[in-house]
């Protein structure tokens, strides 16, 4: 493998290290929200989404919205 080749995974690597890490404080952020019993359901999502903006890119939402449904749905799977 070439030295640009080498440097361009350290790249990568780094970005997803630094999305992982952005993404698991929005997690906290977003379970805060949720679990407040103050939020009517509509200032609730209206929270969720200004998080989400300030957070992310507008390309990372899709992938962000993804990874919560993804999420949500093993954390409300039955446990046998």
């Amino acid at each position: 493998m070439g030295s640009e080749a080498a440097d361009r995974l350290v790249t990568l690597r780094k970005a997803r290290e630094a999305f992982q890490t952005k993404l698991e404080h929005y997690f906290q952020q977003r379970d805060a929200i949720l679990a407040d019993n103050n939020l009517a359901k509509e200032e609730e999502q209206q929270a969720l989404n200004d998080l989400r903006q300030t957070t992310f890119t507008a390309s990372q939402i899709r992938r962000v919205q993804a990874l919560e449904s993804i999420r949500d749905t093993q954390s409300v799977a039955p446990v046998q």
